[in-house]
């Protein structure tokens, strides 16, 4: 079940799930606070109530429990399914709770009424479109909610009651289990193991013999080549949700690239016998194998393109927006990248320099499309880097 102590835990993820801050929810909710209480003293000392001040159902969860899941539902437009199984309560209970906080909220004149306007009726997004839509739920889910149901010990210390078979529901988004009924996602979640590796350690290194497929729980990886000439290029990121290694799933191959863990990362794994055999089970992981390896060889087709054929600005600014769609986080300022990027590792994947990297950002800062610190890079005017990426004449000044 999800609580404000565990999302606080997750600073980036409690404010992607909730539209705000750990700092401006604390503050949202010294408001609420004062006016709920004061309007819940009114509401139980009604003339027409029937019930002694007391009497009555409990609402199931504590205030800072139903703002937190009034934000979400406003937020990520979620139904009564979802938000049940997310907090553990019935839907009278969400109703209830949900309706009484948006009049609370309502009730602060300075606050926008825009932000805190529901969902219409019917179009909240169920539980497998919220999963699908929002990978951030997806980690939460995975370390709390399916915790929960174990013991609410960690998922992966060596217990028969805590397997990866707990994590289907997130196996389902995955691209090589997706369009397996739930019989068959328990079955290969039952035969997958867990691993954890630990920040800069390798899942493998480049040349090794693919032995594990892995679909990552928790964390980024790296994915680096070493040309012939001693280089290390960087391929590209993986996170939670992703598949690396499927190459395992052909005989007598080897790792074309070395995955590192840039944090502490947790994964599920199937060597290759157990992948094998599950998909001669199961044709269909077969197909989406063969599916992901050809989206994986025509993303590098179209990357030799970009090297042949475009010039190094739009090159670049196409890397950023890969990166985007792979790791990118939505904040009030922008796009946020936050990865352990330097510009060496981007004039490596985008065939360049250094210097010439260097000189590109500085213009790019300068007409502030993007803003850069260690580690993270903040993509302050998306649609500018796109028509940049896409060769479009340049705007005029904003």
């Amino acid at each position: 079940m999800i609580t404000v102590a565990v999302l606080k835990q997750k600073p980036r993820q409690f404010e992607n799930l909730t539209g705000f801050s750990i700092s401006a929810f604390d503050r949202l909710y010294s408001e609420v606070a004062p006016v709920w209480t004061v309007a819940e003293q009114k509401r139980l000392r009604r003339p027409d109530r029937h019930r002694a001040i007391g009497g009555g159902r409990s609402y199931g969860l504590a205030l800072p429990e139903q703002l937190l899941m009034t934000l979400l539902w406003l937020h990520l437009a979620l139904n009564t399914e979802a938000l049940g199984f997310l907090f553990g309560v019935d839907k009278s209970t969400i109703s209830r709770n949900t309706r009484r906080m948006l009049a609370t909220l309502e009730q602060l004149e300075h606050r926008s009424t825009d932000r805190f306007k529901p969902p219409s009726r019917g179009q909240g997004k169920n539980l497998k479109q919220a999963l699908r839509s929002y990978p951030d739920l997806q980690i939460i889910v995975a370390e709390t909610e399916q915790t929960s149901q174990i013991s609410g010990d960690a998922p992966f210390r060596n217990s028969q009651s805590k397997t990866p078979a707990d994590f289907i529901q997130l196996l389902a988004q995955t691209p090589p289990f997706m369009g397996l009924s739930p019989l068959e996602l328990k079955a290969a979640g039952q035969a997958a193991h867990p691993r954890q590796v630990e920040r800069h350690a390798f899942f493998y290194r480049q040349g090794d013999l693919a032995t594990n497929f892995y679909i990552l729980i928790k964390g980024q990886v790296r994915l680096t080549e070493v040309t012939t000439e001693g280089q290390q290029l960087l391929v590209r990121f993986a996170g939670p949700g992703e598949a690396i290694g499927i190459i395992a799933a052909l005989e007598n191959t080897v790792y074309p690239l070395a995955a590192q863990a840039v944090e502490d990362c947790r994964a599920l794994a199937w060597n290759n016998v157990t992948l094998e055999r599950l998909m001669e089970r199961f044709p269909r992981i077969a197909i989406n194998g063969l599916r992901l390896v050809s989206q994986r060889w025509h993303e590098l087709e179209e990357r030799y393109r970009e090297l042949a054929t475009e010039r190094v600005e739009r090159r670049v600014a196409q890397t950023l927006l890969r990166l985007v769609r792979q790791v990118g986080q939505k904040v009030e300022q922008g796009i946020l990248l936050e990865l352990p990027l330097t510009r060496q590792d981007l004039a490596e994947m985008t065939g360049t320099t250094l210097y010439t990297v260097s000189r590109i950002f500085s213009r790019w800062e300068q007409e502030q499309l993007i803003e850069t610190g260690r580690e993270w890079i903040l993509i302050c005017y998306p649609h500018g880097l796109a028509r940049i990426a896409e060769d479009l004449p340049p705007e005029e000044p904003r």
